[in-house]
């Protein structure tokens, strides 16, 4: 046994956790992957690799692109987690596909600030920012998604974004 305890305190507050609301987004709730926790990043991971598969069968480009397109809505941690882990996984991956264009794929992070990793420094957002688009991310900074549907993704600049898949880490 260990000996009681007596904490005393003025205020107590229990943090059980947030609920996400994406309702604010037409859309978002029903054709986003939520990234919340490790469920989530295998339930992507499998999403990806199925588009893969699938971009490797299809003749249409145009599907062929929308199917490796993949954008991905929050540049926190898990935003840029998200999106350098799907680079990844395609590097690691494409030579299985032999149909696949690399130039057909393409990783999208759309963040509402001017540079990523906003609770750390701005050098290190800015450089974190540098190394991920020496390595193709497409980075759309002060923007924010509009609507998602099945097949698009709408800015708030008006600009569109063919893709089958959204990642939301907001």
């Amino acid at each position: 046994f260990s000996q009681e305890v007596i904490i005393r305190f003025k205020h107590l507050v229990v943090a059980l956790g947030a609920a996400i609301d994406l309702s604010r987004v037409p859309g978002m709730s029903e054709h986003s992957f939520l990234m919340q926790n490790v469920g989530d990043a295998m339930k992507l991971r499998a999403a990806v690799l199925a588009r893969f598969e699938e971009a490797n069968l299809v003749t249409d480009t145009d599907r062929r692109r929308r199917l490796l397109t993949f954008v991905v809505v929050g540049g926190g941690y898990s935003g840029v987690e998200t999106a350098g882990q799907i680079l990844d996984l395609f590097q690691d991956v494409h030579k299985y596909y032999k149909n696949i264009d690399p130039m057909d794929f393409d990783v999208f992070l759309v963040h509402s600030r001017d540079h990523l990793l906003p609770t750390l420094s701005i050098s290190l957002g800015r450089y974190a920012q540098k190394q991920l688009r020496k390595r193709g991310l497409k980075l759309c900074l002060e923007r924010r998604v509009k609507a998602v549907t099945a097949n698009q993704v709408e800015l708030d600049d008006g600009t569109y974004i063919e893709t089958n898949t959204v990642i939301s880490t907001v």
